[in-house]
């Protein structure tokens, strides 16, 4: 519930009660038998670099990341190098910008997560428009297009998707409700 409200007031850039509510998650969690939550600990680092505060989204970062692995879970490992990429790229330290972008792209490649790659593609996209290499920003940004436009469809195919299915659900009610009423109606004039 902290991880929750603390998410959602990081949503409502309220970045003190974000912190608050995050790091009472991470005490209670590291307290508990269920062990660290990256999450956490990224959405802390996030929060630090909105602040500008570099050094203290580093720590968070590297720890979400060290979680991660310790956990493998490849989702969690890739958005803490994206993260750890926003870090670098504020501090100019574009090399590691570059190669923790890399590493978030290919891991996203490797499990073939369409939002992992574009993540990634757009971060590249945008260290390169920072450093004037325009041919590989031009790279980048169209495998962040490519992805997009998946991801694009994948939401339209969902949307769809929900109304087909909510026009299914109330034609089910509309004919529940008349067999109702007609049963209603026989009753009745049995009962007349």
């Amino acid at each position: 519930i902290n991880f929750k409200v603390g998410a959602d007031y990081n949503a409502l850039k309220d970045y003190t009660k974000a912190l608050q509510y995050l790091q009472k998650s991470i005490d209670l969690i590291e307290s508990s038998d269920y062990g660290p939550n990256s999450v956490a600990y990224l959405n802390i680092a996030q929060i630090y670099i909105y602040q500008n505060k570099l050094d203290k989204a580093l720590e968070y970062a590297t720890k979400g990341l060290d979680i991660a692995k310790t956990m493998q879970n490849k989702v969690e490992i890739n958005h803490s190098h994206i993260v750890l990429s926003k870090i670098f790229r504020q501090q100019k330290k574009y090399d590691l910008s570059v190669s923790n972008a890399k590493e978030a792209l290919k891991i996203g490649q490797e499990i073939e997560h369409p939002a992992e790659i574009n993540m990634a593609a757009k971060q590249l996209y945008e260290i390169y428009t920072e450093t004037k290499e325009t041919d590989k920003a031009n790279t980048y940004h169209q495998l962040y297009i490519e992805t997009k436009t998946i991801l694009d469809n994948q939401e339209s195919k969902n949307a769809l998707l929900e109304q087909k299915l909510k026009y299914e659900y109330e034609k089910k009610e509309l004919l529940t409700k008349a067999e109702n009423e007609k049963k209603l109606v026989e009753i009745t004039s049995a009962n007349e």
